[in-house]
């Protein structure tokens, strides 16, 4: 699959490139991805017009982040009465700038 725009790697080698390797449905840390990531720009095969109607590619891929690229990443638990909704609190750097793609993290 090959995509054209800003803001997206347009095929697997620009992953590769990074140093980023594919995680496969096997691996322990593989994490099914919701619907939503059907139409992220990867995943998209847009008809002109810009058709809202999205299908998942069929080389869509997860890739797994090297350690120096979570390095810096932060979580915490989070529990206040005033903010009942908040549950927890994520900071992760934006390694690459990519900003049409999507990306997964498990909680």
């Amino acid at each position: 699959t090959t995509t054209s725009g800003g803001g997206g790697a347009s095929n697997h080698q620009q992953f590769k490139l990074q140093g980023l390797t594919e995680v496969r449905a096997t691996e322990s840390d593989y994490i099914e991805r919701p619907r939503a990531f059907y139409c992220s720009l990867y995943g998209k095969h847009q008809k002109s017009g810009g058709s809202p109607d999205c299908r998942q590619a069929d080389d869509m891929k997860l890739y797994r982040y090297r350690p120096q690229d979570v390095a810096l990443d932060k979580r915490a638990a989070y529990i206040n009465p005033k903010y009942p909704w908040i549950e927890a609190v994520h900071k992760f750097r934006v390694r690459f700038r990519w900003p049409k793609q999507m990306d997964i993290a498990r909680i």
